[in-house]
């Protein structure tokens, strides 16, 4: 725990030509378990001192563990081991593009092997309890939710993933939520849309035009957060483009459940259907 502590110092001192008002302390050691605590989630803390990586696992019941490894770590099926942890993580984000998908494998593995392996026994077995990586340089780029193991199963698969800067920055937006949860909510700061009635959209190839499915599924998502906000959500007929422009101004929250749109093939880019071919400025 002390070399913990000392690392996040070390972390605080690399900044030490900045504003010191605008520095947060580092978090003591009983600081650090109470975040792990309140937060109900398995904390996974990376620092890299050059080839090593020293990984800190905080549990929610206050143990903490210390796992090394280093980039020799990461050969696997022939691979060299990278030069340092940024051709690690490029290496891994480039297998993840389209045409290289049978290299992703691979490489997936290989992250995983020197990132995960190392602290796969000490996370948690219920797929539903929540791992939040801190990770360090480059790292924050790592596609984490992507990893897989020596079995195929990527980490998403087994546990509830979050990334955050720091354990400061998780303590602060943690102590935020709370205070946003005990505030009240002034009328029209969140907009809930869920299942608007679809129109019928023209095929790219002039055939006759597609009306889209209705989504139940959305109209439940819907419903069930504006029961957790106390907000009535616009469904089905009710959400039309007037009644949402009306309010957007206000919303200071968004959610559209409904229908996306992705066309790469004539690189429209995104789209929310049933929007206006000409748009007012206001939206």
């Amino acid at each position: 725990m002390e070399l913990l502590a000392s690392r996040l110092n070390a972390r605080t001192s690399d900044t030490a030509t900045q504003d010191p008002a605008t520095l947060a302390p580092p978090p003591t050691i009983a600081e650090i378990r109470r975040i792990a605590r309140e937060q109900q989630a398995t904390l996974v803390q990376y620092s890299i001192v050059g080839a090593q990586l020293y990984i800190w696992v905080v549990q929610p019941d206050g143990w903490v563990k210390l796992r090394t490894t280093s980039l020799s770590a990461a050969v696997s099926e022939g691979t060299a081991a990278p030069a340092d942890w940024t051709e690690l993580v490029v290496a891994t984000r480039r297998s993840l593009q389209v045409r290289r998908l049978r290299q992703a494998d691979v490489q997936l593995r290989r992250a995983h092997q020197v990132l995960i392996d190392p602290i796969a026994e000490l996370l948690p077995a219920e797929p539903t309890a929540r791992v939040i990586f801190i990770p360090q340089g480059a790292l924050f780029l790592m596609p984490f939710p992507a990893l897989q193991d020596a079995d195929g199963r990527v980490l998403v698969e087994k546990h509830a993933l979050l990334t955050a800067p720091s354990i400061q920055v998780l303590a602060l937006t943690h102590q935020q939520r709370q205070a946003r949860r005990r505030r009240p909510k002034a009328a029209g700061e969140v907009l809930l849309v869920g299942n608007p009635a679809m129109p019928a959209l023209p095929a790219p190839d002039g055939r006759v035009a597609q009306q889209l499915a209705a989504l139940p599924g959305a109209e439940l998502e819907a419903k069930t957060i504006g029961e957790l906000l106390a907000v009535e959500p616009l469904l089905g007929t009710e959400a039309t483009e007037a009644a949402i422009a009306a309010r957007l101004g206000q919303a200071r929250w968004i959610h559209l459940a409904t229908h996306g749109l992705l066309d790469e093939i004539q690189h429209l880019g995104l789209a929310i259907p049933g929007r206006s071919p000409r748009p007012q400025p206001k939206l």
